[in-house]
């Protein structure tokens, strides 16, 4: 099941919103771990055998959230975002 997302915290998504890895692909297709995208419906998301040999953090400690911005890339189960307090929103952008 392809459920986490991998967060990139080197640069700045579009007004404070998140910066997701990779473009969305088919489930029998090769996943994408290059670009970025702050839409949530373009993002790839990924399964943890997709991801579990790759070289990015876990976030787990949903106590200690003041330091989700300080780790450059993790991976986060999408249903674990709203626990954090992000929620998804449609952005018209110029």
């Amino acid at each position: 099941m392809r459920e986490y997302v991998i967060i990139c915290n080197r640069y700045k998504g579009i007004s404070g919103s998140l910066l997701f890895w990779g473009s969305k692909t088919k489930d029998n297709e090769k996943r994408s771990f290059g670009g970025y995208t702050s839409d949530f419906d373009k993002c790839e998301k990924y399964t943890l055998e997709d991801i579990k040999n790759a070289n990015y953090s876990h976030f787990k400690n949903y106590e200690d959230i003041k330091n989700i911005r300080k780790v450059e890339d993790f991976y986060i189960k999408i249903e674990d975002l709203t626990k954090l307090g992000y929620r998804k929103m449609t952005i018209y952008y110029k």
